[in-house]
């Protein structure tokens, strides 16, 4: 039987560690996933595991609070393996860190504007780039495409008022109505909600969805703006929100999801965005101002954010607001937080939110012919670029 099984594959070994260094990743035990990470680049260097091990490690160094070594491992994962799929990845990672960590000070964190797509759009609510960066906007007459990618299509319309969103894959979701159109050969998943004693009721009025690692939807509907959860095929699961406080759930008007299942929603009311974990306990905030009086460390920095408008993370987990007029970018990563030996944050931070810091805020410079932008939707694409629609100029704008 020995000389029957089959001899140990470097190529399997170091497939394995990577996964193993992506669960740890995902779960927040940084340490833990970086030792493996160094292991995979020491034992199975020359494997073709050893280019996404690379990613990892800078995935890994910049939620350590390292994001200039995690720029010199994505270097390294560019010079190594120039004409591989992983070459391309870093170089777009490395635009987010640089623009977030290491341009100088004086530097603004995007360009000059670029239009993109057709002059004079009008009412364009929501904007998605998918996983190949394709870029799609829909507004109150329909959906379309603004930049083409290979290997995604927009669903087929007519529709009713569509929104969009994306799934956990990154591919393009149409909401019409009650609706999720998925892209051919999916079929559409039409929601309803119970009723007592009485048929269900069809939802009329999405406006935001995102769906968790698990397949899971989330949903939000004008009517009431609380959080619903919906199974994969789009039964109703129940309420998110576990344990409401004396006020009741959160409402919320837009939604976002990040790599680690935390979901973030704009919670108007409150002036505030509300952080949930995958279970839907609530596990804190992060306020639209923030005064010197309220700082709690030497990283802490005054902000006022007008009226946030959309919300959505990078594929590092920092967080991007857009207020009207400019884009805040906080990152969750604190260099001096205390952490456990395994790397994750310390339990004893009972607000999430306060794990989130200012990292930025971008607006583009007034001249005479405008005052800088007005956004209504904005959407990421994999190196942190933000298209957006701007109703002064009533047209699709990227900032590099």
């Amino acid at each position: 039987m020995l000389a029957q099984a089959p001899a140990p594959s470097p190529e399997a070994d170091a497939a394995r560690l990577v996964k193993d260094v992506a669960t740890l990743w995902h779960k927040r035990q940084f340490d833990d996933a970086l030792l493996k990470v160094v292991r995979v680049q020491d034992d199975f260097a020359m494997t073709g595991a050893a280019s996404d091990a690379g990613l990892w490690a800078g995935r890994t160094l910049v939620a350590l609070g390292d994001p200039i070594s995690a720029m010199e491992e994505l270097q390294q994962v560019r010079n190594r393996w120039p004409r591989g799929s992983a070459a391309g990845v870093a170089l777009a990672q490395n635009a987010i860190l640089r623009r977030l960590y290491a341009r100088p000070a004086d530097a603004p964190a995007y360009g000059a504007l670029e239009k993109v797509g057709p002059d004079k759009l009008e009412s364009i609510v929501s904007v998605v780039v998918t996983a190949h960066n394709a870029v799609y906007r829909a507004g109150e007459r329909g959906a379309d495409t603004v930049q083409p990618a290979d290997g995604d299509r927009l669903p087929a319309g007519p529709f009713n008022r569509p929104r969009l969103a994306l799934d956990h894959d990154g591919n393009v979701v149409v909401i019409d109505g009650g609706r999720l159109i998925p892209s051919a050969p999916a079929k559409p998943i039409a929601l309803s909600m119970p009723r007592p004693n009485k048929p269900p009721q069809a939802l009329e009025k999405i406006e935001a969805v995102v769906q968790l690692s698990a397949g899971d939807w989330l949903i939000v509907d004008a009517d009431d703006r609380t959080i619903q959860r919906f199974s994969r095929t789009g039964e109703y699961v129940g309420p998110f929100e576990a344990a409401p406080g004396k006020n009741g759930p959160a409402r919320v008007s837009r939604l976002a999801i990040n790599a680690f299942d935390e979901v973030a929603g704009l919670d108007d009311s409150e002036s505030r965005v509300v952080l949930f974990d995958a279970a839907g306990v609530l596990k804190g905030s992060i306020p639209y101002k923030r005064r010197h009086q309220d700082f709690r460390d030497s990283q802490d920095v005054a902000y006022e954010l007008k009226d946030p408008q959309d919300l959505t993370f990078d594929a590092f987990g920092h967080l991007y607001l857009l207020d009207p007029k400019a884009v805040a970018i906080f990152s969750p990563y604190s260099a001096s937080a205390p952490r456990t030996p395994g790397g994750r944050p310390a339990a004893a931070n009972a607000n999430r939110g306060d794990d989130y810091r200012l990292r930025t805020v971008f607006s583009e410079a007034p001249d005479k012919s405008r005052d800088g932008f007005k956004a209504t939707a904005f959407a990421l694409d994999r190196a942190g670029a933000v298209y957006l629609y701007d109703e002064t100029f009533k047209q699709m704008l990227v900032y590099r």
